[in-house]
């Protein structure tokens, strides 16, 4: 009975040492490969242009038009089996508003540059894309308010977008920038990258067994809205950008940082939907927060939030005639398209 009990002992410790080596060999493995994924990042960012983006004021280009660029952009996905084990391009797209000053940007490695150059050109067309220097909103003694967003649900879940909101989402964002005064300033960085095919297979996995389920008496707890999983089935046959959220809120005392920033928070609310929306993510370590918004960094932890072609149109975009928000950069006289002023 003794050998037995022994001989019971030993093989559960063994099974539970056996399970403790496995899941450090995970946890290895895993941190290798974002070692291999992100080891190089700042050779790429060094290797980065700003491009700032005037458009004229009088065009008329509607936020459709964006979404067939950004699904343009996807071709920069780089596939192979290798590469899931490197790090996908990314593009960091931005708006910066300081006192009586709204400007657009886009930041890709100089590679893209060109791509990215044709793509707003014929977008929209007549407008400016000049390669700039890096601006910058921090001054000594300056108080820095920021906040990361990520969305509060699974990716395949979807936000409002530009055909559910009644009006431009741009209208409400650059109004919470164009109210600032002395030494005020804020950016909204919106880093993407063309992101795998897990989360729409996920989407369609969900929208399967739901229906599958509802079927079945015995497992349908809730009948779900039929318009929420077209919306679902919507959003999973679009392509999909990674996409980390990043506002950045300077001002003289830390009382208007957080209240401009709050601000800036509020406008991104309108994307919320019954099914998704943006929420803070907890930042535990604020210094490499502002390495990354400087660096224009991909997130490597824990940043799984998609945004499918037509929720990133919503989110970011050029103004048109229709924004009537004071101090917005406009273009006061119409470029040849395809032409990079340096």
């Amino acid at each position: 009975m003794m050998d037995l009990n022994y001989w019971i002992e030993y093989v559960f410790t063994l099974i539970i040492v056996l399970g403790i080596i496995l899941l450090l060999l995970i946890v290895a493995w895993s941190l290798f490969v974002i070692y291999l994924k992100y080891s190089n990042r700042e050779v790429v960012s060094m290797n980065f242009v700003l491009l700032e983006i005037a458009v004229p004021k009088d065009n008329e280009i509607k936020i459709d038009a964006v979404e067939q660029m950004f699904a343009s952009l996807f071709s920069i996905k780089k596939g192979g089996f290798w590469q899931k084990f490197k790090a996908q391009q990314h593009i960091s797209l931005e708006i910066v508003g300081k006192k009586e000053d709204i400007r657009f940007y886009i930041s890709c490695h100089k590679d893209n540059m060109e791509l990215i150059e044709k793509m707003v050109a014929g977008t929209y067309p007549g407008t400016r894309v000049k390669q700039v220097d890096e601006y910058n909103i921090f001054y000594k003694d300056a108080k820095v308010a920021f906040a990361e967003l990520a969305l509060k649900n699974n990716s395949f879940k979807p936000i409002k977008t530009y055909k559910d909101l009644p009006v431009d989402s741009l209208a409400s964002i650059t109004s919470a920038l164009a109210k600032f005064g002395d030494n005020e300033a804020a950016a909204i960085q919106i880093i993407i990258s063309p992101a795998e095919s897990e989360w729409s297979k996920s989407g369609e996995g969900y929208v399967s067994k739901t229906k599958k389920d509802e079927a079945n008496p015995e497992k349908a707890k809730f009948k779900m809205n039929p318009q929420d999983m077209e919306a679902i089935t919507n959003k999973t046959s679009k392509v999909g950008y990674l996409t980390t959220v990043r506002l950045v809120s300077i001002a003289p005392t830390e009382g208007q940082a957080k209240a401009n920033l709050s601000n800036l928070k509020g406008t991104f609310s309108q994307f919320s939907g019954n099914q998704n929306g943006f929420s803070s993510r907890t930042i535990r370590l604020k210094q490499m927060f502002m390495v990354d918004f400087l660096y224009r960094y991909q997130s490597m932890w824990g940043n799984n939030s998609v945004l499918s072609v037509d929720e990133l149109a919503t989110v970011w975009h050029l103004p048109n005639k229709t924004i009537e928000t004071p101090h917005v950069y406009w273009l006061t006289f119409r470029f040849v398209v395809g032409t990079i002023s340096l």
